[in-house]
């Protein structure tokens, strides 16, 4: 059989192609927002202020997610946060600074912003830069298209300090560093409940164990002059556990643990255990070491039970 090569050709990816992934991907607008979040946690910021600023129709409301994370510059924005599915949570598995665990491992998150607004601006730097860089998304360009993915260009701005947005502050000195998200044009009306859901939502990325990654989620509405304002917290779930337990291994391998039952105020203390006799088949010291051990057992009903840890 005789065969002739005519070309070689690469896939090619529809522009309405992000529209389905953000869509498919992202299940609700809450967990878009907790994904946008998950980047800040990841570029190891401390302090996440989620504000919107609504009107009395969605499409003329605002939803501003600004951070004090590494942030980005061009180089970064133009091969990671415009590249969708990169691998670069995958390779470095841990954050830069704080050795966090990375969370946004599928490089999906920021698809799911089509699902909340019309148009997106974002100014990101970098500690030291004199100016910032500058994106403008406008999601309307990806709907009723026949365009290649790589054909829609959006608009990218050198941006020199200081920053003022409609909304405040957004960069004034060059020390300052992080990331802005300014989404216009909300699709969704953020009614009080909607936004209870949010803040339920965003405490399952707080850790209850106030220090351990110093991040900070700060949730506000603006509406009618009237600010509403929150600090997300996930500690009182600690309050509502059955059991808690501290233990400890010290120096020598020894073992040292209270029970205290938070419903009946009942405690048990152990007193120190040989680690031999604490564990069978496992030598008489253990490999680690010195480790002291919190543990809060949070019973919901027979079929789910909730725990909460941290080591030190």
């Amino acid at each position: 059989m005789a065969k002739k090569l005519i070309t070689s050709k690469p896939f090619d990816f529809s522009a309405r192609v992000t529209l389905q992934l953000g869509r498919e991907s992202i299940s609700s607008s809450t967990v878009a927002i907790s994904e946008l979040l998950k980047n800040s946690y990841d570029a190891d910021a401390e302090n996440i202020h989620v504000d919107f600023y609504l009107r009395q129709s969605p499409a003329v409301s605002t939803l501003i997610i600004k951070d004090d994370g590494a942030g980005m510059d061009p180089n970064s924005l133009l091969n990671n946060w415009l590249r969708i599915g990169t691998n670069n949570k995958v390779i470095t598995e841990r954050s830069v600074d704080k050795k966090r665990v990375l969370t946004g491992a599928k490089g999906l998150g920021r698809l799911g912003i089509d699902r909340l607004c019309k148009k997106l601006i974002l100014i990101t730097k970098k500690a030291g830069d004199e100016s910032a860089v500058q994106l403008e998304v406008n999601w309307s360009v990806f709907e009723n298209t026949n365009k290649s993915l790589n054909e829609i260009l959006h608009n990218i701005y050198d941006v020199q300090l200081p920053i003022e947005f409609k909304y405040g502050e957004v960069f004034s000195k060059k020390e300052q560093h992080g990331t802005y998200l300014a989404l216009i044009g909300l699709k969704d009306d953020w009614t009080p409940e909607f936004v209870d859901a949010l803040s339920n939502e965003l405490r399952l990325l707080i850790s209850p164990y106030r220090g351990v990654n110093d991040f900070k989620v700060n949730l506000s509405t603006f509406k009618n002059n009237f600010k509403q304002e929150r600090i997300i917290s996930s500690e009182e779930i600690l309050a509502t556990a059955n059991w808690k337990v501290n233990a400890k291994v010290d120096e020598k391998g020894r073992v040292r643990a209270e029970f205290k039952n938070n419903k009946s105020d009942e405690s048990i203390i152990l007193p120190p255990i040989e680690w031999s006799k604490w564990i069978k088949n496992q030598g008489d010291i253990p490999l680690f070491g010195p480790l002291t051990f919190e543990f809060h057992f949070l019973p919901r009903d027979l079929e789910f039970v909730y725990t909460a840890m941290i080591f030190v």
